[in-house]
């Protein structure tokens, strides 16, 4: 009975953290991952994390996209390995630290346009918003 008791005590203890990965499907058909909790709105930018297949290392890769919130341009601004994406355990504060006005426009097919549209879906009314 006291194993069961510490067993359950030590469960409650260890807090798990998921990421809230949602698939998006591009028109070309490739496929990414937008981390929802990601999403961020400050100044006139979206900020979000996705995973993508990174042919260059044959692996996938976690990507920081800043995005207009007027027009689908955007920049990578950070780069992650998942096992480093993980040990975040959504720690987003960092998020815009690497803010850029270099935006570049992104096409109809591509995998950031896909994860901007959603987003935008998303943040229709519920994105975490901060000001400064």
């Amino acid at each position: 009975m006291k194993k069961i008791i510490l067993f359950l005590f030590l469960i409650i203890q260890c807090s798990a953290y998921a990421i809230n990965w949602e698939t998006i499907t591009t028109p070309a058909g490739k496929t990414a991952y937008l981390d929802k909790d990601s999403i961020l709105q400050y100044k006139s930018y979206y900020f979000y994390n996705i995973k993508v297949f990174n042919d260059s290392i044959n692996d996938f890769s976690v990507v920081t996209i800043q995005s207009s919130m007027s027009k689908p341009f955007s920049a990578r601004i950070n780069f992650y390995t998942p096992d480093e994406y993980e040990r975040l355990q959504g720690d987003y504060l960092n998020i815009t630290k690497n803010i850029t006005k270099s935006l570049e426009p992104v096409t109809y097919k591509s995998t950031v346009n896909s994860c901007y549209k959603r987003v935008k879906e998303i943040t229709s009314g519920n994105a975490l918003q901060i000001g400064f």
